[in-house]
């Protein structure tokens, strides 16, 4: 059919033209990202060794827009160690001095996790829940950067 485009077999799929699209975007935040969005991608199933499932692209282009907002709403935005879970999500991981916070997709939002070490080491754990557009997260992160006072602080 004339001026009709058709995937053949040696097309990329969606998911590859999904994965390419996240690491050109991931490059604009942070070179390191475009490496670990290649390299979450690439996980197939029992990547842990047992049953861990691969990330989807979904939850892995939630996780870099995520990051993406982050960047643009504050200056100093510092990368998070990111890892994939078991079960296809990803975890956003960032530790400072005396705090450390935790964000990680789920399937109705965003699970989030702060830890608030005190002068004597004691740790205390506060937790929440964002939507999905992930928009709440940024008050959590500021919370981790000592900018908000939003969670108890020792």
């Amino acid at each position: 059919m004339k001026g009709t485009a058709c995937l053949d077999a040696g097309d990329p799929s969606l998911s590859q033209i999904g994965t390419g699209l996240l690491v050109a975007l991931s490059r604009s935040i942070a070179p390191e990202l475009a490496v670990k969005v290649r390299e979450l991608s690439s996980l197939e199933e029992g990547w842990d060794g047992e049953d861990g499932s691969p990330v989807r692209v979904d939850v892995l282009a939630r996780a870099v827009m995520l990051l993406r907002l982050l960047k643009q709403e504050g200056s100093g935005f510092t990368m998070p160690f990111i890892a994939p879970t078991f079960d296809g999500s990803v975890l956003l991981d960032w530790t400072g001095p005396g705090r450390t916070l935790e964000v990680q997709t789920e399937p109705g939002g965003w699970s989030v996790v702060g830890t608030l070490t005190s002068a004597d080491g004691r740790k205390q754990y506060l937790s929440a829940h964002c939507d999905l557009t992930g928009l709440g997260t940024t008050k959590y992160y500021e919370w981790f950067r000592d900018e908000l006072l939003l969670w108890p602080t020792v």
